[in-house]
C-alpha cells in the first residue's frame, strides 16, 4: 500500500502543474494563422496573468500587437484571454480567447477571435 501511495505522488504533481512561464504558438483561424508569444507571470489560486504578442497577415496587411493576459487555470484547464491587444501606433487588434488543456509543457484547445475560431496549440519554451 505505501508503494502504491508513493507511486501516485507523481501523477497528482503533474497534473498541478503552473502555466507560468515563456510560451510559443499558434492560433490557426479559417482566414488567417495568428503566431502567439505569451509571459505568463502568475498562476495564484487559479488565476492567471502576464503579457502577449501577436503576429498575423490579415487582407494583405501585417500585424504585431501587445496586450495583457488575464485568466483562470482549473487543474488542467485553462481559459485566457489576450486582451487589449495593440499595434505600436495604437491600433486596436481586437482580443483573442483561448480555451485549452495543459499537459505538460504544451497547451492544445480552442482559440477565437471576433466572429472567427480555430484550432490553438503553444509549447513551453
Amino acid at each position: 500500500m505505501r508503494v502504491l501511495a508513493m507511486m501516485m505522488v507523481p501523477f497528482v504533481l503533474v497534473g498541478c502543474k503552473s502555466v507560468v512561464g515563456q510560451w510559443e504558438g499558434e492560433c490557426e483561424l479559417d482566414a488567417y494563422d495568428v503566431a502567439i508569444e505569451m509571459d505568463i507571470e502568475s498562476d495564484g489560486g487559479g488565476d492567471v496573468a502576464g503579457e502577449a504578442e501577436i503576429e498575423f497577415t490579415y487582407n494583405g496587411t501585417d500585424y504585431k500587437c501587445e496586450g495583457d493576459i488575464e485568466g483562470t487555470r482549473d487543474g488542467s484547464t485553462v481559459n485566457l484571454v489576450l486582451d487589449d491587444l495593440e499595434d505600436p501606433e495604437g491600433v486596436s487588434c481586437g482580443d483573442l480567447r483561448i480555451e485549452a488543456e495543459l499537459d505538460g509543457d504544451s497547451m492544445e484547445g480552442e482559440c477565437v477571435s471576433g466572429e472567427e475560431d480555430g484550432d490553438f496549440e503553444a509549447d513551453l519554451e
